[in-house]
């Protein structure tokens, strides 16, 4: 159990240090292995996703008629709340240095799928 447990932080970090690269290119990030530093790069990535699904919210609400956008409004509550609680399910475990950026992680992943969900609604309303 303890080389699935080592293994899979080690990944996280990996997968997590090499997104916040590519998603953004940030050249802060580049070449920093140190928790402080890439818990600093999950959270920009985090914000940009945030950012990018609020934009995304927004003129879809905007496209939506009154009834559909109570419906919505109701979903991404939902939403907000399953993916704190997931987040917590799938990190809580991880009392070290390691949670934290664990869990930015994975409520980054959790927006961008949202996001994209969110985009094809938005796009099936313009057609």
């Amino acid at each position: 159990m303890i080389h699935k447990t080592i293994l899979f932080g080690v990944g996280a970090l990996l997968s997590i240090s090499m997104s916040s690269v590519w998603a953004q290119d940030v050249e802060y990030c580049e070449g920093k292995y140190d928790t402080v530093s890439l818990k600093q790069c999950a959270m920009a990535d985090y914000k940009l996703e945030e950012n990018k699904i609020n934009r995304v919210y927004k003129e879809l609400m905007a496209t939506l008629k009154s009834e559909d956008k109570q419906r919505l409004k109701t979903a991404q509550l939902a939403w907000v709340d399953f993916r704190i609680k997931d987040c917590d399910f799938q990190t809580g475990w991880e009392t070290g240095t390691m949670g934290p950026l664990m869990s930015i992680s994975c409520e980054t992943t959790h927006t961008e799928e949202r996001r994209k969900t969110l985009e094809e609604r938005l796009e099936s309303e313009r057609e």
